[in-house]
């Protein structure tokens, strides 16, 4: 089973901390220090996929941002995030860093235009697919339900019913209409 969920004494954690290397060095080791910039790059484990650094302390897997600002700037506030001036996930240099709720983050990144806006099969929960579309829309045309196109395509009335008002898979074109006028000519 192992130690799973137990908890240090002061002695073992003392004992411990004595035989790692302070969490700064540990840090610095692991950057490579950009001169356009000024980033640190974090050169040490990476959290898959997203783009951020990872470092281990206190017995568990932190972000390597946000263990650079704890070590270099001082605690994190329960609740709030730490975010990059820079917009380089890789970056732990603490003057890039300051510290912001969710709602603050996520206005910095549609601001700054970092957010990803996925459309059509690439958004999150998708059941549908682009070429599904175009069938329903005739489907609609023909004067069928929403109920009844929807149980074809194992959605909900309300999808179909988004779709009829236009207000969701726009980023399909309606047939015989090309969306970007540029290509056609």
């Amino acid at each position: 089973m192992g130690n799973a969920g137990t908890k240090w004494t002061e002695k073992q954690r003392a004992r411990f901390d004595s035989t790692v290397e302070p969490l700064s060095k540990r840090i610095t080791d692991r950057v490579e220090f950009d001169t356009n910039g000024g980033c640190w790059l974090w050169t040490g484990a990476m959290t898959w996929g997203n783009g951020y650094g990872n470092i281990g302390y206190r017995g568990r897997a932190h972000g390597a941002h946000r263990a650079s600002y704890e070590t270099f700037v001082g605690p994190i506030p329960p609740g709030l995030c730490v975010c990059h001036r820079c917009d380089v996930r890789a970056c732990v240099n603490p003057a890039h860093l300051f510290l912001g709720d969710h709602k603050a983050n996520m206005a910095d990144m549609r601001q700054k235009g970092r957010h990803a806006r996925l459309a059509g099969s690439r958004a999150p929960g998708a059941i549908l697919h682009e070429a599904n579309i175009t069938p329903i829309r005739r489907l609609i045309a023909d004067d069928f339900s929403n109920r009844e196109i929807g149980f074809w395509f194992g959605v909900s009335p309300d999808v179909i019913n988004a779709i009829r008002a236009g207000r969701s898979w726009t980023c399909v074109a309606e047939e015989g209409v090309t969306l970007n006028q540029t290509e056609a000519a």
